[in-house]
């Protein structure tokens, strides 16, 4: 296992154990004023969420060379990034965003925070499993400069996960903008 999966199931264990006793009612202080605690949240979802736009994009570039060098290495760069942006990223959008939801009556007091939570448990599911599961797998077959045929196969189910497992991301995204629920 990565370093870089170690960090990212090390992250989703920490944000589960804040977000149950969100959902169960526990309200988490804010030590910061709201406007400080606000941008730290939109912070951490820019390094989050731009990371989970960009990263994949080096992968591609690099598999589409052919070159196994530079496929190995933006594999390895992939993971390094998760451990410099998206980790901290979620942590800085989970803690902040927490922190003000108190304002608002804490998690389950409106529909667009409760629904958001309800989307990032989902998340905290499928990504230490499904996409670091494929992850590890074509970083391992990058680094071995397996056959591309074999890469590919891991390379598209990462892809298919990722993608599956951005749209929640993207409600969630949806919902604190606009602070409306979606079912």
């Amino acid at each position: 296992m990565t370093p870089s999966a170690k960090v990212s199931i090390g992250s989703n264990v920490v944000a589960l154990a804040a977000l149950v006793p969100a959902y169960l009612g526990h309200r988490y202080p804010m030590p910061f004023s709201y406007n400080t605690h606000k941008a730290l949240h939109i912070l951490g979802v820019i390094l989050l969420v731009g990371n989970m736009v960009v990263g994949p994009l080096w992968v591609i570039l690099a598999w589409r060379s052919h070159n196994p060098k530079l496929l190995a290495w933006a594999s390895r760069t992939l993971a390094l990034a998760d451990i410099a942006f998206t980790v901290p990223g979620a942590q800085l959008a989970l803690w902040n965003g927490l922190a003000m939801a108190g304002i608002h009556g804490g998690v389950r007091a409106q529909a667009w925070l409760h629904q958001a939570v309800l989307l990032l448990f989902g998340i905290m599911v499928l990504s230490p499993t499904a996409i670091l599961y494929y992850q590890e797998r074509f970083i391992a077959l990058a680094e071995a400069e397996a056959p591309e045929e074999e890469f590919t196969r891991a390379f598209l189910r990462w892809s298919f996960w990722g993608t599956l497992v951005f749209v929640p991301f993207g409600l969630v995204f949806y919902m604190m903008v606009v602070r409306r629920g979606v079912w």
